[in-house]
């Protein structure tokens, strides 16, 4: 079995320990060793040590999975974990995902229970693919990219670097969401999105704009 650690300890890194402890009755892979948070309130989480702060990894070599919701904070993390020489980030999987033969998935990525993902789809680094979403064939997703139970990405959907969806996002074949924008919960996407916007409702209506770069401040 191979050392892994979950990095962070709120909502979502107590649903990626669920989903290890899952991967681990179907076929024993990982020896989960805790929590690192450097903002802990807490020494336990989900039964489960808090080891410490950032400084806890400096010289270790174990695997270790970002599972933080917000797309800027995880990027920040990772940009500052990936100047460890010994930085190696696993991908899961939940067993009861279903992922297509000839989908992609690079390292970091997490796949949450009853996820489908289809055929043809590339999934960046770290992206998060949470409970029961569905990204349908030819979709490309980017780095980052956090999409949120029960949404739905029809065919060759595309989001840019750090798109979120929120819960019950649709979003219609062949668009696409921007670098750094978001949908908001049971927002259906009808057209193409730019970078950096925030869109709600039928409409899309445009309810936010950053700018450009405003991710590398959080």
């Amino acid at each position: 079995m191979k050392d892994l650690v979950i990095v962070g300890a709120g909502g979502h890194a107590r649903e990626v320990h669920q989903s290890i402890l899952a991967i681990n009755r179907v076929s024993p892979t990982w020896n989960f060793l805790g929590f690192i948070d450097d903002f802990a309130r807490s020494t336990e989480v989900a039964g489960c040590p808090v080891l410490g702060g950032m400084a806890w990894l400096r010289g270790k070599t174990c695997h270790m999975v970002v599972a933080i919701g917000s797309p800027a904070v995880r990027r920040r993390v990772v940009n500052e974990l990936l100047l460890q020489e010994s930085a190696e980030f696993a991908t899961l999987i939940h067993p009861s995902a279903q992922v297509g033969n000839s989908v992609i998935l690079e390292p970091g990525c997490m796949v949450s229970a009853g996820a489908i993902l289809t055929a043809d789809v590339k999934i960046g680094r770290h992206v998060i693919v949470n409970t029961g979403a569905v990204v349908s064939h030819d979709c490309q997703i980017a780095d980052f990219c956090t999409i949120a139970p029960m949404s739905c990405l029809c065919g060759a959907v595309r989001l840019g670097e750090g798109a979120e969806l929120g819960a019950s996002v649709t979003i219609i074949p062949g668009v696409s969401l921007g670098k750094w924008s978001m949908a908001g919960a049971g927002t259906t996407v009808i057209r193409d999105v730019p970078d950096n916007e925030t869109v709600v409702g039928g409409t899309n209506r445009v309810i936010n704009k950053q700018n450009a770069g405003w991710h590398e401040k959080v």
